[in-house]
């Protein structure tokens, strides 16, 4: 039988490798790149929490199991024990590694993390059919965190599962712990266009940290005990503590980094407390193990139990209300703060486009496409150019997505007549503000963001970015069918300004220099720009 073993061990570790290797090097990379483009933060981080639980779980595997634990073990003299104290070092030094730094960019203003949470927030605000999911997820993740851990350690100790009881303790208590030791002082105001918030949230977030605490608690819980297919569980209560987690920014209870510190917060628990399991391990022997359908069905009677309490709870009280009130980009509002827009000091051509960033950008932070029209009137540019013959265009949710991704790989493979005719738009930021309008008309199309900018006269300022679709690709690096431009983006720029100018409603100022001319790369493609922006402006303004 031990020879049967070693010999399906060899094809057992070839497929975990080549596993491996596609989730590190393929997959993850993908959503990444997929989540950055389509602004859907919360599928991107609930997908890359699995893939993260599936990377761990054959790492482990290969070292402990597979063949190259063989080598491990003669080279290193690395017990298992030894092998799973060094990965929760590792993962535990890189955790503290990571909250030390968002510690020193949320000290700064206007630093990438700082930009990231303000694009999260607008994001939040743009999607708001996931409004009642996340409101849900966030009230049920609040009154059952604690309920559901003191539960699952009453039937621990009730089975006599002694070891998973307090695993499942030590993991939140040590979270707990250090939440309250890394609580400091409100950090300062976010910076963007006319987006200055008044108030400010602590860092890490509790309830995220706290919630990812029991989210390990648990599965080491289910491991203590002796039970099987501990991944498989992981992979299942993971992602939903990250889907809870991310509730709190998407209502704007916390910013996005305060939220990724407390799921640091959590790793570095969970680390702690694995590393001292496994110490312990290794100089004593634990009690006999418990009956392992003893603790499964105590478990899942603390989970019935938990799920009727919480219901119970919820009938009895009103919903709590909410904290703060989403980013609304059209009315310059911030958590329901209003935010007076900034007056210029002149209409003169140089004062108005001084302010204005040059580019648009993605989720992340890359650059999208360089403005190409900044307009200055007092009605609203999407209505005009929706009597031109513009018509609005889908941008992506997360509600649309399945339809959307159907609708791109028909058009990539040529299934539909033209290519981009039903295909979103993928959303971009204007210095962390969502577009207030997205528009297409004959292959080409524009993003319209009114920005909190007026002038003397008391005309708002419009920054359009505008491209014609050309094809559409899917990449191993963007597994998401997504849409290229043809590079003559200031063709696109000049049609455009025409047809607003044959509106008669606006004069078309002429162009001005506004950034270098490039030959560049953006996330909807390559363009070529000679750096200039057309200016128009309607009479009186």
């Amino acid at each position: 039988m031990s020879e049967t073993r070693a010999r399906l061990r060899v094809p057992a570790t070839v497929v975990r490798v080549v596993l491996l290797l596609v989730l590190a090097l393929v997959v993850a990379p993908a959503v990444v790149a997929d989540g950055d483009a389509l602004a859907v933060p919360a599928v991107a981080l609930v997908l890359l929490a699995g893939i993260a639980v599936a990377i761990v779980g054959l790492v482990y595997w290969l070292v402990t199991v597979g063949v190259p634990a063989q080598w491990v073990a003669r080279r290193l003299h690395a017990t298992p024990d030894r092998v799973v104290i060094a990965g929760a070092c590792v993962l535990g030094a890189t955790a503290i590694a990571g909250l030390g730094w968002f510690r020193l960019e949320l000290r700064h203003r206007r630093t990438p993390l700082s930009q990231l949470d303000l694009r999260a927030a607008a994001t939040a605000a743009r999607l708001g059919g996931e409004h009642h999911l996340m409101e849900t997820l966030n009230t049920v993740g609040i009154r059952s965190m604690l309920v559901l851990g003191a539960l699952l350690v009453v039937a621990a100790i009730a089975t006599r599962a002694f070891r998973s009881a307090a695993l499942l303790a030590a993991t939140v208590a040590v979270g707990g712990g250090l939440v309250e030791l890394l609580k400091s002082s409100p950090l300062g105001p976010l910076p963007g266009l006319g987006l200055v918030p008044t108030t400010s949230t602590s860092w890490p977030s509790g309830h995220a940290a706290l919630q990812c605490s029991l989210a390990f608690g648990v599965v080491l819980w289910w491991w203590a005990a002796g039970l099987p297919r501990t991944s498989v569980v992981a992979a299942v209560v993971l992602p939903a503590a990250v889907l809870v987690g991310y509730s709190r920014a998407f209502l704007g209870i916390h910013l996005l980094s305060d939220v990724l510190a407390g799921w640091l917060v959590a790793i570095v628990a969970a680390a702690i407390v694995v590393g001292a399991d496994r110490l312990l391990a290794s100089r004593r022997s634990f009690p006999t193990p418990p009956v392992r359908w003893r603790v499964l069905a105590a478990g899942i009677a603390a989970l019935l139990l938990a799920a009727v309490t919480v219901g119970v709870d919820r009938h009895i009280h009103d919903r709590a209300p909410r904290e703060f009130s989403d980013i609304t980009s059209g009315a310059h509002t911030y958590r329901g703060v209003p935010v007076e827009p900034n007056r210029l000091p002149s209409a003169d051509p140089a004062a108005v486009l001084a302010p204005l960033p040059r580019s648009s950008v993605t989720l992340l932070g890359r650059r999208a496409l360089p403005v190409g029209l900044v307009v200055v009137a007092r009605g609203d540019l999407g209505a005009v150019m929706r009597q031109g013959g513009w018509t609005p265009a889908p941008v992506l949710s997360p509600d649309r997505l399945p339809r959307d991704l159907w609708s791109g790989f028909a058009s990539w493979t040529g299934l539909v007549g033209r290519v981009g005719a039903n295909e979103p738009i993928e959303p971009t930021f204007f210095d962390a503000r969502v577009p207030d309008d997205v528009v297409r008309r004959r292959g080409a199309d524009a993003e319209l963001w009114q920005l909190p900018v007026v002038t003397p006269g008391g005309c708002s300022v419009w920054a359009v970015t505008t491209a014609r679709e050309q094809r559409t690709v899917v990449t191993w690096r963007s597994l998401f069918p997504r849409r290229r431009i043809a590079p003559t983006i200031d063709r696109e720029r000049d049609a455009l300004a025409g047809a607003l100018a044959a509106t008669g409603t606006m004069h078309d100022l002429g162009r001005f220099d506004f950034s270098a001319p490039t030959r560049g790369t953006g996330a909807r493609g390559a363009f070529i720009t000679d750096g200039k922006v057309a200016l128009l402006g309607q009479p009186g303004c």
